[in-house]
C-alpha cells in the first residue's frame, strides 16, 4: 500500500498552501467487529467525489493560527498532534476551508477537514505525510473514516486500524439527500454497541457477505450489502424515508440503498448511470419525500 499522499499547490509569492480531501456519502457497511477484547465499530466508507479544500497562508507575525476562531478545534488538535510527533512548532498564519460536505450529516466533513489540513501543513513543512502520520494525528481526536485511502477497506474507526483492504470496486452512482439538520454523534457509541450485540447473528451473516462481495468486486452484491447494513441500522438510528425508498427499489431499478449510519444522509445506488427516464423517477421519489436530490460517485 502506498502510504504517501500528494501535496497541494503552493503559491510561493503569497506563501499559501492548499490541499484537498474527499468526503463520503455514508457507509457501504457499518457494524460490529468482535474480538477477544470486546466489540469495535467497523466501517467501509463510501468515499466519493465530494471535497473539502484547506488553504494555509503563512504569517509568522501572528501569535497563533485562526483555527479556533473558525470553529475547527478538532483540526487544531490534530495539527498539534502532528507537530508533537514531528518535533516541530505549531503553525502561525491563517487557515480557510471550502467544502462540499454538509456538517453533521454523515459525509465525513470533520475527518476530511483534518486530512486536508494535514496534507496542506506537511506541504508547507516539506515533509512526507504517511498513513501512520494521519492515524496518529487523528488518535484521541475523533472516530474517523478512511477518506485518506485510495482503496476501500474494512476499518475500525475508533482504533484507526485497517482490518481488510480491497481492490477498487469501480464506480457506483449515488443519488442522495440530507433528511435533517446536524446529527450529534458524540454519545452514540454505547447505543451502537448494544444494538450490535443484540443483533450479533444478523451482523455476522452480513459481514461474511461483505467479505465475499468486496473481495470479488461484485458491484451489485456490494450494493446489496449496503442495503442490508442500512436495514439493520433502522433498529438504532432510523431514517425517516427509509421504508418509502426501500419499497421503491425495484420500481426505480436501483441496485441498493445507502445511509450515513450515524448521520442523516440517505441515497439510492446504481451500478450504472441511470437513463434519463429513471432519473426523472428518482427526482420524483425524492420530491415526494420533500427532499432535494444530489448526485455523487462512490469509488
Amino acid at each position: 500500500m502506498d502510504n504517501t499522499f500528494s501535496i497541494g499547490k503552493t503559491d510561493l509569492s503569497e506563501r499559501t498552501y492548499s490541499s484537498r480531501c474527499r468526503g463520503t456519502l455514508g457507509e457501504l457497511f457499518q457494524g460490529p467487529f468482535f474480538t477477544k477484547e470486546g466489540v469495535d465499530i467497523a466501517i467501509i466508507s463510501a468515499v466519493a467525489d465530494k471535497y473539502v479544500k484547506a488553504s494555509f497562508t503563512i504569517n509568522e507575525s501572528e501569535g497563533d493560527c485562526n483555527l479556533k476562531e473558525l470553529g475547527k478545534t478538532k483540526v487544531k488538535r490534530a495539527i498539534d498532534n502532528y507537530c508533537h510527533l514531528k518535533g516541530i512548532s505549531s503553525p502561525t498564519g491563517n487557515w480557510s476551508f471550502k467544502s462540499e460536505l454538509k456538517v453533521g450529516a454523515g459525509m465525513s466533513s470533520s475527518t476530511s477537514d483534518i486530512v486536508a489540513a494535514l496534507k496542506c501543513f506537511s506541504s508547507h513543512m516539506n515533509k512526507e505525510l504517511t498513513f501512520y502520520d494521519i492515524v496518529n494525528s487523528l488518535s484521541g481526536v475523533e472516530r474517523s473514516d478512511t477518506v485518506f485511502l485510495e482503496q476501500p477497506c474494512l476499518y475500525l474507526s475508533r482504533k484507526q486500524q485497517i482490518i481488510d483492504i480491497y481492490k477498487p470496486q469501480g464506480k457506483i452512482y449515488c443519488y442522495y439527500a440530507i433528511e435533517s439538520n446536524v446529527v450529534d454523534t458524540t454519545s452514540t457509541k454505547d447505543a451502537l454497541i448494544d444494538h450490535y450485540i443484540e443483533n450479533k447473528n444478523e451482523y455476522s451473516i452480513l459481514l461474511d457477505d461483505v467479505y465475499s462481495s468486496f473481495k470479488s468486486g461484485d458491484l451489485k452484491k456490494i450494493c446489496e450489502c449496503s442495503t442490508k447494513s442500512a436495514l439493520l441500522s433502522q433498529g438504532i438510528m432510523p431514517k425517516k424515508n427509509f421504508w418509502h425508498f426501500y419499497s421503491s427499489l425495484n420500481q426505480i431499478k436501483s441496485d441498493g440503498l445507502i445511509v450515513a449510519h450515524t448521520g442523516s444522509l440517505i441515497g439510492l445506488l446504481f451500478c450504472k448511470e441511470p437513463e434519463d427516464s429513471i432519473k426523472e423517477d428518482i427526482s420524483k421519489l425524492f420530491s415526494e419525500s420533500g427532499l432535494e436530490v444530489e448526485k455523487g460517485i462512490i469509488g
